[in-house]
């Protein structure tokens, strides 16, 4: 038997989202077939093993959340968080003391916005992938899918 992942079947083959999670999940390859070894290497893209299951919709999205607070630390490790932060502060205190930003500042500031966004496209991708039914088994495929969208 063999699992096979939803995302592979929207992505991959063209299903529309919600056919694909109708069609996912366990398959057999037909009675007395045995695959080789170069076979198995073909059909691995399309096949999900050893999908995690989640027996209550807490835990499946407390594994999204974690995902993508990986993910997020991934880019943006929590010092320069702290950093990024502290200087877009700095920034807007000027502003808001009615000073003017020079080129250089304006530029930083733009950079520090931009950073900030993808992170806000992560959380918005993640409450999307969570509040998906029926939950999905390849949670972090759908990560990957997403991300096509902060390129």
């Amino acid at each position: 038997m063999m699992k096979v992942s939803p995302y592979i079947l929207n992505t991959v083959l063209g299903f529309d989202q919600q056919t694909a999670w109708e069609f996912s999940g366990e398959i057999a390859t037909p009675q007395g077939v045995e695959l080789t070894a170069k076979q198995q290497r073909a059909i691995a893209p399309l096949v999900c093993l050893g999908a995690p299951k989640w027996s209550t919709n807490s835990e499946y999205q407390a594994a999204v959340k974690s995902e993508a607070g990986r993910r997020i630390i991934e880019l943006i490790p929590e010092w320069k968080q702290r950093n990024l932060t502290a200087r877009m502060l700095d920034l807007v205190g000027k502003q808001v003391a009615g000073l003017t930003l020079n080129g250089d500042e304006l530029d930083e500031q733009l950079a520090i916005r931009s950073t900030w966004e993808v992170v806000a496209a992560i959380r918005t991708i993640s409450g999307e992938i969570e509040e998906l039914s029926p939950q999905p088994s390849g949670y972090l495929e759908l990560f990957e899918e997403f991300n096509t969208r902060l390129s």
